[in-house]
């Protein structure tokens, strides 16, 4: 569970009820074990979801760039890291144009290269993580330890609230 969904349920005070009601909280507990354990089974049993995976790798180089492009640019985090170190490389003394520009191409170069590497160490990490074997081991293994969390649930008792 994502950590804005347990805060969102703290905030609204599903702790308390929780905390609380016998009830509420035993139908939530065994819910959830019986919503992990059906999980666990089901991607036990499937047989490969090798094809899924393949599925989703192929895309458009265009839209890639494109959408990569509009994040980069709409993402106030490189406009802040610039604007804070940018400043202490600029000589007043000779032309800024050619400053900010030099500084500009070397910021591309180096990012491109680490994201050329990025992109490098992803395809061979790729060709290994879908081959059939490893994506059947890491299903057995995700089944395994969601089975093994939904049994582990049913013998929680009831929330005190000390901590």
């Amino acid at each position: 569970m994502e950590v804005r969904y347990i805060f969102l349920i703290s905030a609204t005070g599903i702790n308390t009820v929780l905390s609380s009601s016998d009830t509420f909280f035993f139908f939530v507990k065994w819910a959830g074990a019986a919503y992990l354990l059906w999980i666990g089974i089901n991607l036990f049993l499937e047989k490969s979801a090798l094809n899924k995976v393949q599925g989703a790798i192929s895309v458009n180089v265009y839209k890639a760039f494109k959408g990569g492009l509009f994040i980069e640019l709409s993402n106030p985090k490189t406009l802040l890291f610039f604007v804070a170190i940018l400043p202490q490389f600029i000589d007043e003394s000779k032309p800024f144009l050619s400053q900010l520009l030099i500084l500009g191409l070397t910021s591309i170069v180096i990012e491109l290269l680490c994201l050329l590497l990025y992109a490098q160490l992803s395809s061979k990490v790729n060709e290994k993580v879908t081959s059939e074997s490893v994506t059947a081991i890491m299903n057995k293994l995700s089944a395994v330890m969601l089975i093994s969390i939904g049994v582990s649930l049913t013998f929680i008792d009831q929330l005190t609230g000390d901590a």
